[in-house]
């Protein structure tokens, strides 16, 4: 069985929590940021640590991998202004729906002309989705880039090993 890294804090009263309780109630926060339904984080550290245990991972790699999956949606807020900006509408709403598409590019011309500016008056959706459907994939993966960065910044300065944080950037 996987034991979570014996990481303790005392905090006021004199009670000892672990690193590993403390970041699992945080990846709620998490999931919320990026539109997943409460406790995506806590479930895909469940399988992941378990795919990583069936290969054989132990150890240190073992927790590295724990971290890094329980941690994968660290950088999610960094876009949400601009998600925001661009899409003319909430990005909870819109990072939720996007989960929601295929593989096949019509979905995201579908997706544009249905989310996006759908509260925005005329002219400003229009500006937007014509911007989006010109921009699309350098957008998006400057989206992609600036959040897996980001994620990899934090997990560096929260103390996480490089395995970790070079996981988090290749998310």
């Amino acid at each position: 069985m996987f034991q979570t890294p014996q990481l303790d804090f005392k905090v006021q009263g004199g009670a000892s929590t672990r690193l590993s309780e403390i970041l699992a109630a945080f990846s709620y926060a998490l999931d919320l940021t990026e539109g997943q339904s409460a406790g995506h984080a806590i479930r895909a550290c469940w399988i992941g640590t378990k795919l990583a245990q069936a290969i054989g991972i132990e150890g240190a790699a073992l927790r590295d991998v724990y971290y890094a999956v329980l941690l994968k949606d660290l950088g999610c807020s960094v876009n949400a202004a601009r998600v925001s900006q661009l899409f003319v509408g909430s990005d909870h709403d819109l990072k939720r729906d996007f989960k929601l598409l295929g593989p096949n590019p019509e979905h995201f011309g579908e997706f544009i002309m249905t989310k996006v500016g759908v509260n925005a008056d005329d002219a400003t959706r229009e500006r937007a989705i014509a911007h989006l459907l010109e921009h699309a994939g350098p957008i998006m993966n400057d989206i992609v880039d600036t959040r897996c960065t980001r994620g990899a910044d934090i997990a560096r300065q929260l103390g996480f090993s490089e395995d970790v944080a070079l996981a988090i950037a290749h998310l």
